[in-house]
């Protein structure tokens, strides 16, 4: 049986070197850092990553994703596990709603899969489009899954999460997705405290050569969306295009001690954070 998380862990995390990207507000996502005093969860996370980026250089691309992986496996190595559904037929980058809605097909069949495979939550990872959000959950509700399956996406926990503490916040990325993040936040109740979306088309890293110019073009909005009285910023994009670590060296060195939330990280957490709850109130039934 795993051990639960140790205050003197919880103190590690909090202390985790900057370089890392470790999102400083991550307590603020919910639960997900506390001592779990529950029952063991064998399956407690499912990470769909259907989205393959077909912008970005397979060597950016690949660091990206590790650079995930990394901090993930720092943040909470010992209270979830993470199995990625994606695949060669998996749907591409998410940049409208026409690939938003061929993307969903697959999602559905994974959620269903990872209900009947006996894991107890699904954290969707697709663009921060959200896609088959809505679908899987009416779709659990029909399976009997109520109680039994937490479902989160990163583009609704991380604006809910900022909005909830900030107040006033922006969007900033790398795609061209003005339109999805509007419906998104107008969807999620958020759009009266959304001061500003700025998504620059194109903006990715061709090489590694690139990514401080890259990082350096993501700051300078972030700078610019705080001017406009933006209280925290959302990342736009869950891979941030490789360029994390690159930007965090900037706001470290610039904006240190402003809110830059990262929806990956603080999704998951949250993810885990749903699923003990969940757990706890089964277990008192």
């Amino acid at each position: 049986m795993k051990k639960p998380m140790t205050k003197d862990r919880r103190i590690a995390i909090e202390k985790l070197p900057q370089n890392h990207f470790v999102p400083r507000y991550l307590n603020d996502a919910g639960t997900a850092l506390e001592p779990f005093t529950g029952p063991h969860i064998e399956k407690p996370v499912v990470y769909i990553q259907s989205a393959i980026s077909g912008n970005l250089n397979p060597q950016v691309f690949a660091r990206a994703k590790l650079r995930q992986l990394v901090q993930l496996s720092e943040l909470a190595p010992d209270i979830f596990g993470i199995h990625s559904f994606a695949g060669p037929d998996a749907p591409g980058q998410i940049m409208n709603e026409k690939a938003e809605k061929e993307s969903v097909p697959f999602i559905l069949t994974n959620i269903r899969k990872a209900f009947l495979d006996g894991w107890t939550g699904v954290v969707i990872n697709d663009c921060m489009a959200d896609p088959g959000l809505e679908e899987g959950r009416r779709m659990l509700q029909e399976l009997g899954a109520t109680g039994k399956m937490e479902m989160v996406a990163p583009a609704e926990t991380s604006l809910k999460m900022t909005a909830n503490k900030f107040g006033l916040f922006a969007i900033v990325g790398i795609a061209d997705a003005n339109a999805i993040f509007e419906r998104l936040a107008r969807s999620y109740g958020v759009s009266n405290r959304l001061v500003d979306i700025v998504l620059e088309e194109g903006l990715v890293p061709s090489a590694l050569h690139d990514l401080t110019e890259v990082a350096e073009s993501l700051f300078g909005k972030i700078v610019t969306a705080q001017k406009k009285g933006a209280n925290a910023v959302v990342f736009g994009c869950t891979t941030l295009g490789g360029v994390g670590d690159e930007l965090m060296r900037l706001h470290e060195k610039e904006l240190r001690g402003y809110p830059l939330i990262e929806p990956i990280p603080v999704t998951l957490l949250t993810a885990v954070g749903k699923v003990r709850e969940m757990s706890n109130l089964n277990q008192l039934k």
